[in-house]
């Protein structure tokens, strides 16, 4: 379905597809039921990087995507040159590239402190592929350098909790971040395994004990670990399923 938003600084109206919650977790589930069906069977990390590669057949690939690492990742819609950073010269210059490529920053691919927060990105940006390529092909209104979606660090793994949208932008991000999180923590594995920690740290601690909130923050934390997703994902997820 596509509704009209308002162009925000302009007098027209632009067209964006519109996905309820709803709409995106059958999304998450047919991708990862066509992928590998056992990943929704079994509880366990997902795979995203050989979703990427190999089941949409996309380029994944690290570059300094800006020089104060606010760019975390770019997916090209069409081929053409890009601007990448040299960090040491502190210059930018122009990188070729095919359509179907996704482009994470050396900032958080290089750091393992960060790598939930890279493996949500590389969900994110797939979930712009999956979801956004037809507008991206069509519509010059998103075009940047090439017909390129920009991530910035403050539009991956937390705008999915966010329930102020009002730009079509603002609308796509959100949906990017919630599909991504939806394929990385799918609804029927993360209750499984949320049910087994539960049983396992909290279930007889009482909710008014002190104790309570630090079980509840640890099985986070056991769940984010065995997710390979940062325990802000996490929570956040287990939120918007009404597990915490």
């Amino acid at each position: 379905m596509l509704r009209l938003v308002k162009n925000e600084g302009y007098d027209d109206y632009i067209k964006y597809p519109y996905y309820s919650k709803e709409d995106l977790e059958k999304r998450a589930l047919e991708i990862l039921c066509e992928y590998n069906y056992e990943l929704l069977k079994i509880p366990q990390p997902i795979p995203i990087e050989n979703i990427i590669e190999n089941h949409y057949n996309l380029i994944l690939d690290y570059q300094n995507l800006s020089l104060d690492g606010n760019i975390l990742g770019l997916t090209t819609f069409e081929t053409g040159y890009i601007k990448v950073y040299d960090k040491n010269a502190k210059k930018a210059y122009p990188l070729e590239v095919r359509s179907g490529t996704i482009l994470i920053d050396n900032s958080i691919a290089e750091d393992q402190k960060q790598n939930g927060r890279y493996r949500f990105t590389c969900a994110h940006e797939v979930s712009h592929w999956d979801l956004h390529k037809n507008i991206y092909f069509n519509q010059n209104a998103y075009r940047e350098e090439i017909n390129a979606v920009k991530c910035l660090k403050r539009d991956v793994e937390k705008s999915f909790s966010n329930n102020k949208r009002k730009t079509p932008k603002e609308w796509l991000e959100w949906q990017a971040d919630f599909l991504g999180a939806s394929i990385l923590m799918p609804l029927p594995t993360v209750k499984e395994y949320y049910k087994i920690q539960y049983k396992n740290i909290v279930s007889k601690i009482k909710r008014d004990d002190a104790d309570y909130p630090f079980a509840i923050n640890a099985v986070i934390k056991a769940l984010a670990d065995f997710f390979d997703v940062s325990e802000q994902a996490m929570s956040i997820r287990l939120k918007s399923l009404g597990l915490i």
